[in-house]
């Protein structure tokens, strides 16, 4: 019972790791494709690609979205 347990505690952490690392090399992959753009005060996201169509979308930490500055 010992090492039935042993063994999947191991494969669960093996998964943790591998999906870290995957999530780090997508980050690197794509910082240079990820622009923060600022029109006519709200901050945009631009997407682009070698391979994929851009893309465009309001950034979800633009300050028109808190709730502060809502009137």
């Amino acid at each position: 019972m010992l090492i039935l347990t042993t063994l999947i505690c191991s494969v669960i952490l093996v998964s943790c790791y591998v999906n870290t690392n995957r999530q780090e090399t997508r980050d690197r992959m794509f910082a240079d494709k990820v622009q923060e753009i600022t029109y006519k005060g709200h901050k945009y996201i631009f997407y682009s690609s070698d391979i994929y169509k851009a893309g465009l979308c309001h950034d979800p930490d633009c300050p028109c979205l808190k709730k502060d500055s809502i009137k």
